[in-house]
C-alpha cells in the first residue's frame, strides 16, 4: 500500500514533481541495494524475533511521525524522503530477519 499512497501523498499534497516521485521511489527500494548484505551478517548475530519486533515498532513510529509532520504542515518532500528511506532500511532488516527466523522454526524433514 505504501508504494502507492506515498507517492500519491507527495504529488497531492506535496505538489511534488515527477523527478521528487521518481527519488521518493527509488528512496523506498534503494535500501535493498545498499544494505542488504550488511544486514544479513548483522541479523545473523543477534535475536530474529526481537529485531522483527524492533524492525516493525520503527517503521509505526516513522509512519506515525511521517503522519505528524503532514498533519502539522512540516513535511517537506525532503522529509518525506527521508522518512520513506529509513522506513526501507527498516524493512530490510525485518525481511532478513523473517526469512532467518523462519528457518530456524521450521526444520529439514519436519
Amino acid at each position: 500500500m505504501s508504494r502507492t499512497a506515498v507517492p500519491l501523498l507527495a504529488v497531492t499534497g506535496l505538489g511534488a514533481t515527477p523527478f521528487e516521485v521518481g527519488v521518493l521511489v527509488a528512496a523506498q527500494t534503494v535500501a535493498f541495494v545498499i544494505i542488504g548484505l550488511p544486514a544479513g551478517a548483522i541479523v545473523d548475530r543477534l535475536r530474529k524475533r526481537r529485531m522483527m519486533i524492533a524492525m516493525d515498532l520503527l517503521r509505526l513510529g516513522l509512519g506515525v511521525t511521517m503522519l505528524g509532520l503532514w498533519w502539522t504542515g512540516l513535511l517537506g518532500t525532503g522529509l518525506l524522503i527521508a522518512v520513506v528511506a529509513a522506513t526501507g532500511c527498516a524493512s530490510v532488516f525485518f525481511d532478513v530477519a523473517a526469512m532467518a527466523y523462519l528457518s530456524q522454526l521450521v526444520r529439514p524433514g519436519g
